[in-house]
């Protein structure tokens, strides 16, 4: 017990002094209307109870005509593919399952090997309806208000199908093309789709393009939570984490939707047409999808206008882009393997002679023999460039001396420049002064700091190695651009190779950080610049007869954009003049001249002028 709860509390008198009511100032109802930077005050729209649902599925011309129809009144079109592998796929695979058995039968590999190559080829198998050149759309649904949807079970291995008098191909045809006709061509219908992208390259395949107003609200939650509610973003690098249709639904409408998994799994099937989709679990998954394309739309459409400027924005620009990723990625780009196979093989045989010649070195100069490695980062070659040519280290990593593409630089800096320690590259900008041979710059006091160590640094003698220290330097950087080469450019792009296609589909995502497009799978952005091309990786790359293919770079296009839109004096003057901003901005920073400023300070300056743009913020 406290000691002060055994009194009771003192009476005490109201103040006899009359309060003045305090006048509230113009000043203070600004500052209070006034938001702070990232402050919306968003509503966020109440959601109503979810409608019994109708849901039907569609099987004659006459029906998907009238609802058609239907969505041209509503204005509205919610939809969304299912597909599954087509029969030339499947017929492949079943060939390669059948090669593995075969060969384990017959000795040429053993159990685990077979497992090993069986597993694999599974999983390749199973992905095969996310690529348009290995799948067949077998499943419509269509949405045209909240709580309705329209399923048309195009071509199903069980269950009623559309049109089941009609071969399978022709039945898929002539949906399409009614779907073309009724909505994609209908500049007053809103096309609505979850991933739309995957909606365009799939009816890219067909022949047909998604065209007129679209809405992708896939794109509209995330930029939304991006914007107004970043906390909620589970991992801001992928902010699509956790917020994928199913999860989203969950969250925002409190209803849990059929797994996709799951349901192929409780039917131990590998395909959704290998599941009755005119009725029952089937019909219900797949109207599903449209339905909750449409109500995600219509919610997520509140949020959006909430946020100044940028309901115009999503509707003109980001979420119509999304149907040029699907193109992008469903055309992908042709690949030339005979030349790929050709500058595999020169870059290897150039890798071995780099190799070859730093042994070399180490032979004639210390009498030793070493072992390079295929990347040339073994302990041996560090031994050699720090124990015995006493090369100065430029940077430390994880296992020591680094001797990665800067750190080699680095030291042939280092090396060029007698300094011992890269840090000292400051002083090289130093003038010396008169007679700075006679000068003791350990004695002298009237030197300072900066022109001792420019003294010290003009007194040293060149490194006793230095040309054969440089010459490992340089072989080295040699075989780590042959490897990259190799792993990055050829092998590391020829396993995406898609057999059906004959072309390499990199992926691409518009959800960064910096607002530019990610490349996955390979990275289709990675292509090394004309002047830094030795073996022309971008002739890999080939148009189709009667194409051409032409490159097109946008340099310094965030800081363009920048300057146009700021109407910055010295930025305009500067891109108008072929003038190097970033260098300026190191001048500016320094308070050196731009012929002076070294590298270091303009790739400072370089981030911090990108880093404005893309809203970089110190770690």
């Amino acid at each position: 017990m406290k000691l002060g709860s055994l009194f009771g509390r003192p009476k005490t008198l109201a103040s006899s002094k009359k309060q003045i009511p305090v006048k509230e100032s113009k000043l203070a109802v600004e500052m209070e209307k006034k938001k702070k930077p990232g402050q919306f005050d968003i509503i966020w729209p109440k959601v109503e109870p979810q409608q019994v649902k109708d849901y039907q599925a569609i099987l004659t011309v006459s029906d998907l005509k009238k609802y058609l129809e239907r969505c041209i009144q509503t204005g509205i079109a919610g939809f969304d593919w299912e597909t599954a592998a087509s029969e030339e796929i499947r017929a492949h695979y079943k060939k390669a399952f059948e090669g593995i058995e075969e060969a384990c039968a017959t000795g040429i590999i053993d159990d685990k090997e077979a497992e090993s190559r069986s597993e694999s080829l599974e999983k390749a198998y199973l992905k095969t309806p996310l690529d348009p050149w290995k799948g067949e759309i077998c499943t419509v649904s269509l949405s045209a208000a909240a709580h309705e949807s329209r399923v048309v079970p195009i071509s199903h291995k069980v269950g009623q199908v559309f049109e089941p008098s009609m071969d399978r191909d022709e039945a898929r045809k002539l949906v399409l093309d009614l779907l073309d006709e009724y909505l994609f061509k209908n500049e007053n219908v809103l096309k609505i789709a979850v991933n739309l992208s995957f909606e365009t390259k799939y009816a890219a395949k067909y022949g047909k393009y998604i065209l007129g107003k679209v809405a992708d609200p896939l794109i509209m939650w995330v930029r939304c939570l991006q914007i107004v509610a970043p906390h909620k973003i589970n991992n801001p690098k992928k902010p699509t984490s956790g917020w994928g249709l199913k999860p989203a639904t969950k969250q925002i409408f409190g209803v849990t939707m059929n797994d996709f998994t799951a349901l192929l799994k409780k039917y131990k099937v590998d395909f959704f047409d290998e599941i009755d989709a005119s009725k029952g679990e089937g019909l219900l998954y797949s109207a599903e999808d449209s339905d909750y394309a449409v109500q995600h739309y219509e919610y997520w459409s509140q949020i959006a206008a909430q946020i100044p400027r940028y309901e115009e924005w999503l509707h003109k620009i980001e979420m119509p882009f999304t149907r040029v990723i699907g193109l992008m990625e469903y055309w992908g780009m042709n690949w030339d393997p005979n030349l790929a196979t050709q500058k595999k093989q020169e870059a290897e045989i150039m890798q071995e002679q780099a190799a070859e010649r730093i042994k070399q070195i180490a032979k004639e100069t210390f009498n030793i023999d070493i072992n390079t490695g295929k990347s040339g980062k073994t302990n041996e070659v560090k031994s050699l460039m720090f124990d015995y040519l006493k090369i100065p280290v430029a940077k430390y990593g994880k296992t020591g001396a680094s001797l990665d593409q800067e750190a080699l630089i680095d030291m042939a800096f280092m090396l060029e420049n007698k300094l011992n320690d890269i840090d000292e590259e400051k002083y090289l900008s130093v003038p010396l002064p008169e007679n700075w041979e006679n000068i003791d710059p350990e004695t002298n006091p009237t030197l300072d700091k900066l022109e001792r160590g420019a003294i010290r640094i003009a007194k040293r003698e060149p490194h006793p190695y230095k040309e054969q220290a440089l010459e490992v330097i340089d072989q080295l950087k040699k075989i780590q651009k042959y490897t990259t080469l190799l792993s990055s450019h050829i092998v590391g792009r020829e396993k995406y190779l898609n057999f059906m296609s004959g072309r390499i589909h990199a992926g691409y995502s518009p959800f960064t950080e910096t607002g530019r497009l990610n490349s996955f799978n390979p990275n289709g952005q990675n292509v090394p610049r004309p002047d830094n091309d030795e073996f022309k990786i971008r002739n890999f790359f080939v148009p189709k007869p009667g194409k051409i293919l032409f490159f097109i770079d946008f340099s310094g296009f965030e800081l363009r954009l920048m300057a146009w839109k700021s109407g910055d004096e010295v930025m305009i003057e500067l891109f108008n003049t072929g003038g190097d901003m970033h260098r300026r901005t190191a001048s500016v920073m320094t308070g050196k001249p731009e012929d002076e400023i070294v590298k270091k300070e303009r790739t400072d300056a370089k981030a911090g002028n990108f880093g404005r743009v893309i809203g970089l913020m110190p770690k």
